[in-house]
C-alpha cells in the first residue's frame, strides 16, 4: 500500500493547505521526508509550477528517481504562441526539477482544452509525450461533471479529490468507467485538507455549519475504535481502482505516522460520509473566509 502513496509537495513552496500550522516546510525537513519515501517505498512525487519553490527545492534534493508528476499553469486567452508557453514552462520545470522528464503533466485548468487555444494545446501535450519529456498526459478536476466535456481527448492520467465526505465521483461511476478505459487515476484531497483528522476545537468557524457531520464523523471513530488518519487511509485503500493517494505532508513526524498506519491498515468496514455541498467539498469556496 505504502506504494500507492503519492507525496504532495505544494507545502515544500507554499503556506499550503487550512490545516497547515508550519508554513513552508523547511529544506532540511524536506529532505528527510523524501528520504524517508525512497527508503520505504514510495516513489512518485506531486508537484507544479505554480507551487511556489517546490520544484526548485526538489531539484535541490535530488529526486531523479522518482516518478514525479507536474501541472501546467492556466494559459491566458492572450497568450499569442501556445506552442512556446508549454514547451518553455515543461522545459523550466525540468530544469528546476533536474531531471530529463516527467511522469506525468497535468492541466491545472482543464478548461484551457475547450477555449480557443485548446487545439494548439493539445497538439502540444501529444508533442510533449512524442518527444519523451512526458510520459502521461493528464487533468486535474473538482467535480464529475467536468469529466464529459474532456471525452474526446486521449487522457492518461486524471486526479481529484475523495474521501469519506466526497464520495462523488464514486456515485457517478467515474472511478469505475475511468479504469475501464486504461486511465490513471490520483486521488487528492484524502482528509479534505485535514478537515477530517482535527478536533471541533480547530476547526476554522466557517465550518461550523456542517456540525451534523462532524459529529456524525467523530461518533463513527469512537464506535469503530479508530484515528482519523486511520478510518481516511482505510477507506481510500477499498478502491482498488486507484492507482495512487497524493497526500501533503507537512513534517517528517506526519509522514512516519501516514507510513506507519498505511502498514497497518485494519480489517473493518470504513464507512462513507456522503456531502454534496460544494461549499465544503470544494477548497476554492473557502477562499476568504478561513
Amino acid at each position: 500500500m505504502i506504494s500507492k502513496i503519492c507525496i504532495g509537495t505544494a507545502q515544500f513552496g507554499l503556506n499550503y493547505g487550512v490545516s497547515n500550522s508550519v508554513g513552508i516546510v523547511p529544506f532540511s525537513e524536506c529532505e528527510k521526508i523524501i528520504a524517508v519515501a525512497r527508503s520505504n517505498g514510495a516513489r512518485k512525487l506531486d508537484t507544479a509550477y505554480t507551487y511556489g519553490k517546490s520544484e526548485e527545492t526538489l531539484g535541490e534534493i535530488g529526486v531523479s528517481d522518482f516518478e514525479i508528476i507536474s501541472k501546467l499553469p492556466e494559459i491566458k486567452e492572450n497568450t499569442r504562441d501556445v506552442r512556446s508557453f508549454v514547451f518553455e514552462s515543461v522545459e523550466n520545470s525540468l530544469e528546476k526539477l533536474k531531471i530529463k522528464k516527467l511522469y506525468g503533466l497535468l492541466l491545472h485548468r482543464p478548461n484551457d482544452l475547450i477555449k480557443s487555444h485548446g487545439d494548439k494545446l493539445y497538439d502540444c501535450l501529444l508533442q510533449l509525450k512524442a518527444s519523451s519529456l512526458v510520459d502521461k498526459i493528464g487533468i486535474s478536476v473538482y467535480e464529475p461533471e467536468e469529466l464529459i466535456r474532456y471525452e474526446n481527448y486521449n487522457i492518461d492520467l486524471i486526479q481529484f479529490p475523495m474521501n469519506p465526505f466526497d464520495i462523488r465521483f464514486y456515485e457517478s461511476k467515474a472511478i469505475e468507467n475511468l479504469s475501464s478505459q486504461g486511465v490513471e487515476i490520483h486521488v487528492r484531497s484524502i482528509f479534505l485538507q485535514g478537515l477530517l483528522l482535527m478536533s471541533k476545537e480547530d476547526r476554522k468557524p466557517y465550518f461550523n455549519k456542517w456540525e451534523k457531520n462532524w459529529n456524525d464523523w467523530h461518533s463513527y471513530l469512537i464506535e469503530k475504535k479508530i484515528s482519523a488518519l486511520e478510518a481516511c487511509l482505510g477507506f481510500i485503500s477499498k478502491f482498488l481502482q486507484i492507482s495512487n493517494w497524493v497526500i501533503g505532508v507537512n513534517s517528517l513526524s506526519q509522514f512516519d505516522e501516514i507510513l506507519n498506519v498505511t502498514n497497518s491498515l485494519k480489517n473493518i468496514e470504513y464507512s462513507m460520509f456522503p456531502e454534496t455541498d460544494v461549499e465544503l467539498l470544494n477548497p476554492v469556496h473557502w477562499i476568504g473566509k478561513v
